[in-house]
């Protein structure tokens, strides 16, 4: 067998963004701007490259789970929505709380709307949410495996600097 000559090839590389799959809470009133909050969180991983975000609804859905089985998500996670986002869809709910508290005093009322606002919200339609990416993450997402550490879920509340 004759010898071929030995050749070197150009090679090169090159970080991706990760695919993430973000599953946001859905509910039939506002289930464009719960899309629309989660995509504003993802749009601050990567600059959002190569994601998708899908109500919780949609998960399952055959064409839906053919379009992302396609994607090969490296991560599938579940939107989690701060009280200050959660507060934007639905104006006032957490003056109504501090009301249903009974909290009057000025200073505490500030300081409970500040602390409140960085808390995650936990509705049913977040939970929702998070059993759907569950389900997802268990058929579709790299991250569904044992040995790898689990990244669930993507909360938006981001610290000011």
């Amino acid at each position: 067998m004759p010898e071929q000559p030995f050749v070197f090839l150009p090679l090169s590389y090159a970080a991706r963004p990760p695919r993430i799959v973000v599953v946001v809470p859905h509910d039939d009133e506002r289930w464009v701007r719960w899309t629309a909050a989660g995509l504003a969180r993802l749009s601050r991983v990567w600059g959002c490259s190569g994601s998708v975000v899908v109500p919780s609804s949609a998960v399952g859905h055959p064409a839906v789970d053919r379009c992302l089985a396609r994607l090969h998500p490296d991560h599938v996670v579940a939107y989690g929505p701060s009280w200050t986002t959660f507060d934007a869809l639905y104006p006032g709910t957490i003056d109504r709380l501090l009301a249903e508290k009974n909290i009057s005093d000025n200073s505490i009322a500030a300081q409970f709307k500040e602390m409140l606002r960085k808390e995650p919200w936990n509705g049913t339609v977040v939970h929702e949410a998070e059993a759907a990416a569950d389900s997802l993450r268990s058929r579709l997402g790299a991250n569904r495996r044992d040995d790898h550490v689990q990244c669930s879920h993507l909360f938006d509340y981001v610290r000011s600097h």
